[in-house]
Order: C-alpha cells, then structure tokens, then sequence
C-alpha cells in the first residue's frame, strides 16, 4: 500500500479542521460583549498570515484600535490600523 494517497486524504482534513479550530478559538477570546474593545488598543504580533492575522481582522471588526508587529525578512514592522 502505498503512502502517498494517504497523505493526499489526511492535508485537505487537517487542513479543514486547522481552520475549524481557529474560528472556534477566536469565537472563544474574543468577548462576548463587544463594547469591551471598542476603546480599547490591542496589540499583536505576528499578523502577516495565520493566527494573527484572523485576530487582528475580528478585533478591527469589533471596533478596536489595532497595533501590528511583524517581524520579516526586511525587519520588523509596527503600524497602527483601526481607530485611533
């Protein structure tokens, strides 16, 4: 039997489930009373894909002010997104 249709079936769902688990995740931390984060500044780093940046969207949604740290190839990045 070969290994390589395996790997091919079990991607695609570990795929899926990685997303499944990250929206469940964010629907976890973030309060359920949105007004707790309209004033407030939250800062995250990491945000140039991933876990990162699927908070940083869900907090800019909710109203917060954003500030991004991002390290790359260049540097790191800090901007600040969202309401000041």
């Amino acid at each position: 039997m070969s290994v390589i249709p395996i790997i091919t079936d079990i991607v695609p769902f570990a795929y899926k489930l990685f997303g499944a688990i990250l929206i469940t995740l964010v629907d976890i931390w973030m309060p359920q009373n949105v007004t707790e984060v309209k004033s407030r500044v939250v800062l995250i780093s990491g945000e140039a894909r991933g876990i990162g940046k699927a908070l940083a969207n869900e907090f800019l949604k909710h109203g917060a002010t954003v500030a991004i740290c991002d390290i790359n190839k260049v540097g790191c990045t800090i901007r600040v997104v969202g309401q000041v």
